[in-house]
C-alpha cells in the first residue's frame, strides 16, 4: 500500500528539482514502489492540491507507444525537410525563370533601340516639302547571312532541348538573350510563329527536330 504522505513528498522533491513529476519517476523513489492503479488516484489528488498541470514527455509513455511516437516524429521531420527542400527548389526555379524573362525583355528593348537608331541614321534630305525623306526600314541580312544565322539558332535550340519536349513559347523564352536580340534585328516577323516555322521546316525534312504535336518540338536522337 502506497502512503499518501510519501507520494506527495517524492512528487514535491522531483518538482523542486525542475523535473516533471510523473507516475513512473515517482514510483522509482517510493520505498515500496507500487502499481500504476494505486499511483494514479494519488497522482491526480497531488496535482489538484498543487495546482499542477503536467506536460507529458516521452519518458511518461510506455515503451511500445514511445517507439511509435518517435518513429512518427522522425517521419514528420523527414517529410518536413523534403517539403522545405521542394519549396526552396520551386523558389529557385521561379527566380531563374524571372531572371531569364528580365534578360530577354532587356535584350528585346536593346534591339528595338538599335533598330530606331539605325532607322534614324537613314534619314536624308528629300524633296517632299519638309526636307526629310520617310524613315526606311532597316535592311534584312542577305540570303547567305540569314541562312547562316538560322543554322546557328537551330544548333543552339538543338543543344537547349536536350531530352526535353518543349512548346515553341518555352523554346523562345529559353533562348539566350543575345540570340533573341539578333533575331529581332534580322527578322521583323520574329516571334513564336516565326520560330515554329523555322523549326517545322527542318522537322519536315527530317533534320534536327521532330514535331510530335503542333507547336511542340523535340530533337532527333541524332542530328541529320
Amino acid at each position: 500500500m502506497v502512503e499518501k504522505a510519501e507520494f506527495f513528498r517524492v512528487a514535491d522533491e522531483i518538482r523542486a528539482e525542475g523535473r516533471q513529476p510523473s507516475q513512473r519517476n515517482i514510483r522509482e523513489r517510493l520505498a515500496k514502489g507500487g502499481s500504476f492503479s494505486e499511483l494514479g488516484p494519488l497522482y491526480v489528488e497531488w496535482a489538484v492540491a498543487r495546482d499542477y498541470y503536467a506536460r507529458p514527455t516521452r519518458e511518461d509513455l510506455p515503451d511500445r507507444l514511445r517507439e511509435k511516437v518517435e518513429a512518427f516524429a522522425a517521419e514528420i521531420w523527414s517529410e518536413g525537410r523534403r517539403s522545405a527542400s521542394e519549396a526552396l527548389q520551386e523558389k529557385a526555379r521561379a527566380a531563374i525563370a524571372e531572371r531569364d524573362a528580365v534578360r530577354l525583355a532587356l535584350a528585346v528593348a536593346s534591339a528595338r533601340v538599335d533598330d530606331l537608331e539605325q532607322m534614324l541614321a537613314l534619314r536624308t534630305p528629300g524633296a517632299d516639302g519638309d526636307g526629310v525623306e520617310p524613315i526606311r526600314e532597316p535592311a534584312v541580312a542577305d540570303g547567305e547571312d540569314a541562312r547562316a544565322f538560322w543554322n546557328r539558332v537551330m544548333q543552339v535550340i538543338f543543344e537547349l532541348l536536350g531530352e526535353r519536349t518543349l512548346a515553341v513559347d518555352d523554346v523562345l523564352a529559353a533562348l539566350p538573350p543575345e540570340i533573341a536580340a539578333e533575331a529581332i534585328r534580322r527578322d521583323r516577323l520574329w516571334g513564336p510563329s516565326r520560330l515554329a516555322q523555322k523549326l517545322r521546316e527542318r522537322a519536315k525534312r527530317g533534320r534536327f527536330f521532330l514535331e510530335p504535336e503542333e507547336g511542340v518540338f523535340r530533337r532527333l536522337a541524332e542530328a541529320a
